[in-house]
């Protein structure tokens, strides 16, 4: 069992998504804009949002890499230092809006293949595409924080 997952309860999942839609309801998470996620602004909202975790998970503030496009592993490119609540808010959002379904060979959005009431004809080479733009690195969600604008400064 990854480390999340013994630390933060299910309740924790779904109170940190709770205040994040309703904290960030337009916030775009499948590619996160850096410049947006660290401005002045988006730093100070992340900061009142953290702290409302600060007792409930572990180590709230300690520095965790989030991948830019969720589509995308982890890389130097596609990732930035947040905190840990920012992570696990942001990824919680992306697996309840079946952003991260990618890394699991699967289509997030099922009528994608349909066009005009005819199906597409869709064989192999779309899992292989879908295998090709989504890096197979769900294990590696091991130590993070969350999520859309800037990190709390210290």
């Amino acid at each position: 069992k990854q480390w999340y997952q013994r630390r933060v309860a299910i309740t924790a999942g779904e109170e940190l998504y709770q205040n994040y839609m309703v904290t960030f309801p337009r916030v775009k998470i499948d590619v996160i804009d850096v410049d947006k996620l660290k401005s002045e602004a988006a730093k100070r909202r992340w900061r009142s949002f953290c702290r409302m975790f600060e007792y409930h998970v572990e180590d709230y503030n300690f520095g965790t890499l989030l991948r830019l496009d969720c589509k995308d592993g982890y890389s130097e490119a596609n990732t930035t230092l947040v905190p840990r609540v920012q992570f696990l808010a942001i990824e919680v959002a992306r697996n309840r809006q079946g952003l991260n379904m990618c890394h699991l060979g699967k289509d997030p959005n099922p009528n994608s293949k349909k066009e005009a009431g005819q199906e597409e004809a869709v064989s192999g080479a779309t899992e292989d595409n879908n295998q090709d733009n989504c890096a197979a690195e769900n294990g590696k969600v091991e130590e993070s924080g969350a999520r859309d604008s800037e990190p709390p400064a210290s």
